[in-house]
């Protein structure tokens, strides 16, 4: 069942552990959708890299950097009707990410924007972009603590990304039964797409 939780598969791959090795374990145990963030690189690089990540696991969902290049991936790649994030740092990146065919728009959750809000305000308010202007795609907190996961929760986000020790913890979490019956909407309308 997928909550609107992702699995965030950064830290395992910046640990220098080979990636099919990452994508082989994945493919056993992970519930969620994975999330890989790709480095900005060049466009014919960028792409090459998302469509390995594509295929080495059929649950991957490769994130892509708010650069030209990445916005002209994110077209390519939704065009070959694959799901694509991209990581953005406003409300307009956001309507682009959107528009570039990206179905997960990702806040990373240390983010601070140039006006000062925090990621979950910065993340609420490209939400409320997206639904004002009619654009598709699902607002997502990357990294985030398990404080900063119920109160994604709170404030109805689409989803979080977060590695699988902060998953874990959330167990012991005195919001997790607050988070779950918040997500559960999430769920439905997910499954219902």
């Amino acid at each position: 069942m997928h909550d609107g939780t992702y699995l965030s598969l950064s830290a395992d791959l910046r640990s220098r552990r080979p990636r099919g090795e990452a994508f082989e374990e994945l493919g056993t145990d992970a519930e969620a959708p994975v999330c890989v963030e790709l480095a900005p690189a060049k466009e014919t690089l960028l792409l090459a890299k998302a469509r390995l990540v594509r295929a080495q696991c059929r649950k991957a969902i490769p994130v892509l950097p708010p650069t030209d290049e990445g916005f002209l991936v994110a077209r390519a790649v939704s065009q070959e009707k694959g799901k694509v994030g991209m990581s953005v740092c406003s409300p307009a990146q956001a309507l682009l990410a959107s528009r570039a065919g990206a179905t997960l728009v990702v806040i990373p959750g240390r983010v601070v924007s140039k006006a000062g809000q925090d990621a979950l305000e910065l993340a609420i308010n490209c939400q409320k972009a997206l639904k004002g202007s009619k654009q598709s795609g699902q607002i997502l907190l990357s990294g985030p603590s398990p404080s900063q996961i119920t109160a994604a929760a709170a404030q109805r986000l689409d989803g979080v990304i977060a590695d699988r020790a902060t998953l874990k913890g959330l167990g012991e979490h005195h919001l997790s039964s607050a988070l779950v019956s918040a997500l559960a909407a999430s769920a439905e309308r997910l499954a219902n797409e």
